[in-house]
């Protein structure tokens, strides 16, 4: 987990508060809003999602709803204790906390990326997930999915790296193999050096040997 700070606003947050609550953004108004099952939903979620601490959803006069900066309390005390929310969830859900600021309303925006061993659940044993724009509780069967699709994703992760592993050393072997055949070559070159050699040798001693007979 990591933290940051500005003094201003962020574009995200800009564009995340003009914005109403959806499948990947929820406001609340203080951190006692800020709940384990709310972060165990994004963190089971396919696209993780942005929590905003110190903002609150509101209706304009046409309809549509947004956010509204209020402020929240931003000390190294409630950062603690999103820290210590998160880590209580099984397994703990990594996030990033930012500290914002808006004419003078400080406010958390917390990133929860797509969780990477899902399923995560609270300290209570509770699963969630984020849907409609809102936390939903995880029916057996979305459970089930999520987890055989972990279970794969891990697998295939592992047949990588053994993949990756086996090529290594196959590459390592054939590379051995060409050395040994081109020791194999050079020796099969020097015997046949040899051999024409010996040919050339007797051919000229038998050539010696006829002319000492002739006279």
């Amino acid at each position: 987990m990591s933290q940051q700070e500005f003094r201003t606003i962020t574009k995200r947050s800009q564009e995340l508060i003009a914005r109403s609550e959806q499948v990947d953004v929820e406001f609340k108004e203080s951190l006692a809003g800020l709940k384990n099952q709310t972060l165990v939903a994004f963190a089971n979620s396919v696209t993780g999602g942005t929590i905003l601490i110190g903002v609150r959803e509101i209706q304009l006069e046409d309809g549509r709803q947004r956010g509204e900066v209020v402020g929240v309390e931003v000390s190294d005390n409630a950062k603690l204790q999103i820290v210590n929310r998160a880590s209580s969830c099984i397994p703990p859900v990594e996030l990033e906390v930012i500290i914002e600021n808006t004419d003078d309303k400080p406010f958390f925006r917390i990133e929860i990326p797509s969780g990477k061993y899902k399923p995560y659940c609270t300290g209570g044993g509770r699963y969630a997930i984020r849907g409609n724009a809102r936390t939903n509780v995880l029916m057996p069967n979305q459970l089930l999915n999520i987890f055989m699709e972990s279970e794969s994703q891990q697998f295939f992760q592992r047949f990588q790296q053994v993949t990756r592993e086996l090529e290594t050393h196959l590459t390592a072997l054939a590379e051995k193999v060409a050395a040994l055949e081109n020791r194999v070559d050079e020796s099969s070159t020097l015997a046949q050096i040899e051999a024409k050699l010996d040919q050339i040798l007797t051919a000229g001693g038998n050539r010696k040997s006829g002319s000492s007979q002739s006279t």
